[in-house]
């Protein structure tokens, strides 16, 4: 397995470090700024939000010049991402659009379950679809040192981090565990700024796809 260019290694290192030395500073901040901060809608959601537009527009215009149908699967998913930052899987729906309640028993109108399904089998068609045009690939990249890849990997690591620590007081409950509002409040911060790093590395990652040469292995 060859590593990354010490570049891409260094950029990782210093994203984390930022959006660490970031946390620091929000917490440091008086408790009604950060919970403004922090909240629903705020700047740094809104911020995630967009940053997965913006990483949708890049890559349709980084892969103009080759074959735009491959990469539409992706563009699905980050607006589909995009609209799960801003609650838009939750806000329309009768019980949200990734909850099973929603296609069970009666509670949700038949038109809304209809539509609700059809929204939820493309975007998981998207990633069928994603997983089988690029997995080999992604996973290529990886053993052999591709910037795009280790990019992406650190995008999909801040992914599952960020969203097993979501709502983690309410997780915990059930077992029995408490915890303060103020680790809460640091959960929270961390939670928020390690989603505004997925957009960044998904980015990083288009960058690094559409400057790599063919058949050469990027730095």
């Amino acid at each position: 397995m060859r590593p990354p260019h010490k570049r891409v290694i260094l950029t990782i290192l210093g994203l984390l470090g930022a959006l660490a030395l970031a946390a620091a500073v929000l917490l440091s901040l008086p408790e009604s700024v950060g919970k403004a901060l922090l909240s629903e809608g705020g700047v740094i959601e809104t911020a995630s939000a967009l940053g997965y537009v913006g990483v949708a527009g890049m890559l349709v215009w980084a892969m103009a010049r080759d074959d735009t149908r491959q990469t539409w699967p992706l563009v699905v998913i980050l607006l589909a991402m995009f609209g799960r930052e801003l609650d838009l899987d939750k806000r329309p729906f009768t019980l949200g659009l990734f909850k099973s309640r929603q296609y069970l028993g009666d509670q949700v109108p038949g038109v809304e379950k209809l539509i609700s399904l059809v929204i939820l089998l493309v975007i998981l068609t998207c990633l069928f679809l994603a997983a089988r045009r690029y997995g080999g690939e992604f996973l290529r990249g990886l053993r052999d040192g591709v910037a795009q890849s280790w990019y992406l990997a650190t995008g999909l690591v801040l992914v599952v981090i960020s969203k097993s620590v979501d709502g983690i007081g309410r997780k915990l409950a059930p077992f029995g565990i408490d915890i303060s509002d103020v680790l809460d409040r640091r959960f929270a911060a961390l939670e928020e700024l390690w989603e505004l790093g997925i957009p960044i590395t998904f980015a990083l990652a288009v960058l690094a796809a559409a400057s790599r040469k063919p058949n050469t292995v990027a730095p």
